[in-house]
């Protein structure tokens, strides 16, 4: 019900402001390999961000962004990996129909959880995330299409058991190509 009432809210905010953009972009993969024994994978990555234009052709806009990673390993043993991260967005068009896009997105807190199996790990730093494609208009207020995705997190932090803090330089990058919808609001 809580879900409901956030997402409630988000449109009703949108809906009033002078224009605004909500962002989604989505990838998930599975991968299962069947040899003398099994490996299996999963990956889901998102993207959302919401913001709102700083011209009046809406080719400029600036945002809020929220990274979203889980990705899982099994062979003997299953490694997982999560981040959630957010930050600030820039989402430049470079056509007057909005449909060639290029987003970056500096995600200023980007918290990870990582387990070898043994030992969860909490892991702080920063990410950077950078997308480029295209979106077909559905109507002139949905886009839907392909986006190229570039994400880079680094961490400096780490904290075992809750309780010891240690420095680290840990990093995760990812290419990936990702599903893309848009609401844009005029």
């Amino acid at each position: 019900m809580s879900i409901i009432f956030l997402l409630l809210n988000i449109l009703i905010a949108v809906s009033t402001a002078r224009a605004s953009f909500i962002y989604l972009n989505a990838m998930y993969l599975t991968d299962n390999l069947t040899t003398t024994t099994t490996a299996a994978g999963s990956k889901i990555l998102t993207d959302f961000s919401l913001g709102f234009k700083i011209d009046n052709a809406a080719k400029f806009n600036v945002g809020w962004n929220l990274t979203n990673v889980a990705i899982s390993d099994s062979t003997a043993t299953t490694t997982t990996f999560s981040s959630a991260d957010q930050g600030i967005k820039i989402l430049v068009f470079f056509d007057n129909a909005l449909a060639w896009g290029f987003g970056a997105a500096y995600n200023m807190v980007a918290k990870a959880k990582y387990n070898d199996g043994t030992t969860e790990e909490e892991w702080r730093g920063s990410s950077i995330k950078f997308d480029i494609g295209y979106a077909a208009p559905i109507n002139e207020l949905f886009f839907a299409g392909l986006h190229l995705n570039y994400y880079s997190a680094s961490y400096n932090e780490q904290i075992l058991n809750k309780t010891s803090l240690a420095t680290i330089a840990y990093a995760r990058p990812i290419i990936y190509p990702s599903i893309y919808l848009s609401f844009r609001y005029k």
